[in-house]
């Protein structure tokens, strides 16, 4: 490999490695400003990313289809399904597809927590944009980046692609 291109290279994992942990950073700040937000609800930031999950699709929401668009375990999920249900905020109904996997809906109360939620989220979000100037070609292009990269590393396959590489 060339010098040129090798540290080239090296800057551009140093850059991603950067990014990587700015994200990790990012993602604990949201988790505990959602917490600080929910404070005097009877949830917290996990729990409205399940709620939300349900909330802002059309789709029937199974618990492992909760996890696969929160980001979370299946276990996970469910366990939160089974603590929003025992606070009635949600409620299953059957699945015709799978016996064992039920749909699960907001309940009356779960869908005015959730409003509530969104005008806090909302505050808090102005609140976040008046610190910083940001257009939206900006947040489109984070967003787009950041997309991009959920979507590549989902679809790299590391046994194949990178530990086959290193032996």
């Amino acid at each position: 490999m060339n010098p040129v291109h090798e540290k080239s290279s090296e800057k551009k994992i140093q850059l991603l490695t950067r990014t990587i942990l700015s994200i990790f950073r990012l993602n604990s700040a949201l988790l505990n400003g959602g917490n600080q937000l929910l404070r005097e609800q009877e949830v917290d930031s996990t729990d409205w990313q399940v709620l939300g999950a349900i909330a802002l699709t059309e789709l029937p929401m199974t618990a492992p289809a909760i996890a696969d668009e929160m980001g979370m375990t299946r276990q996970g999920a469910q366990k939160r399904l089974n603590k929003l249900k025992a606070g009635d905020y949600v409620f299953h109904v059957p699945n015709p597809r799978h016996d064992r996997s039920p749909i699960w809906r907001l309940t009356d109360k779960g869908k005015a927590l959730f409003q509530r939620i969104m005008e806090l989220y909302e505050m808090w979000m102005k609140r976040l944009l008046d610190e910083f100037p940001i257009v939206l070609d900006d947040l489109n292009a984070i967003s787009g980046l950041l997309d991009k990269m959920e979507h590549t590393l989902a679809n790299l396959d590391i046994k194949k692609d990178v530990l086959q590489l290193s032996e």
